[in-house]
């Protein structure tokens, strides 16, 4: 499942969310079954997959998953880039796919947030003009303090700045291009024939067993939801998943 379908699970789920949902399914199947430079997978698919965090009382994707999808679009776990290797030690073309795709996903995400934005800035544009603030010690507005005491230049400046509105958020034209393209039904099997007639792509570069044989998943621990509070449905549906911050990406 998509983290857009996670985070607004009452919106119908849409091309761009299958898409990432079958990435999900693929990289799964890559970490268990093909080469790569990953001595284990155990932490990586705990941290990725069967994990999850907590805020609130509420449950949502791990913070490794949100890390590469969100921010860094690329498949890194513990500072070393995950790598799929051919039978000869050579690099396998499924990592181009995993880097057109999360590329493309970052720029789905990009999109998002810019929607946000302009809707808010349409909101701030739209709003009714508050009156000006005058200097007066017996000034009412919660805002004086933040008025420059002399009049003045910098009073001016202070009035023209509370009088135009913000600048309007701008789309860069890739992140639209990249929304549109996971729009299309067919961008998968585009990626994938881009690269599946490439020399190296090696059709019995599966691995005998199973990474993955003696991996037990730990027990999920459900959140007790407080009785007060609205349905747990319509909770998840307003609630938003924090950021990572920067300084915290150095230990994925």
């Amino acid at each position: 499942m998509s983290l857009y379908s996670l985070e607004h699970p009452s919106m119908p789920v849409s091309i761009p969310d299958e898409l990432e949902a079958f990435f999900h399914v693929l990289l799964y199947n890559g970490v268990r079954f093909l080469l790569h430079n990953y001595p284990s997978i155990v932490a990586f698919i705990k941290r990725y997959f069967d994990g999850y965090d907590e805020s609130n009382g509420r449950m949502f994707s791990p913070e490794l998953k949100r890390a590469i999808i969100y921010q860094q679009a690329a498949l890194i776990h513990c500072n070393e880039r995950l790598k799929f290797l051919c039978p000869d030690g050579t690099l396998h073309p499924i990592n181009d796919v995993f880097s057109d795709l999360l590329d493309l996903f970052q720029k789905r995400y990009l999109f998002e947030d810019y929607q946000k934005q302009h809707a808010e800035w349409k909101r701030q544009k739209d709003a009714p003009k508050r009156p000006a603030v005058v200097p007066n010690a017996a000034n009412p507005f919660d805002d004086y303090d933040e008025m420059p005491i002399a009049s003045g230049d910098g009073f001016q400046e202070y009035l023209s700045r509370r009088s135009r509105a913000p600048p309007e958020p701008v789309l860069p034209p890739d992140v639209k291009a990249g929304m549109e393209y996971c729009r299309v039904p067919t961008s998968f099997r585009t990626i994938l024939r881009r690269y599946n007639d490439k020399d190296g792509w090696n059709y019995t570069d599966k691995i005998e067993g199973d990474r993955l044989k003696h991996y037990v998943q730990d027990p999920v621990v459900l959140v007790k939801e407080d009785p007060m509070e609205r349905p747990s449905k319509i909770s998840r549906s307003d609630f938003r998943m924090p950021t990572i911050p920067e300084h915290k990406l150095d230990t994925f």
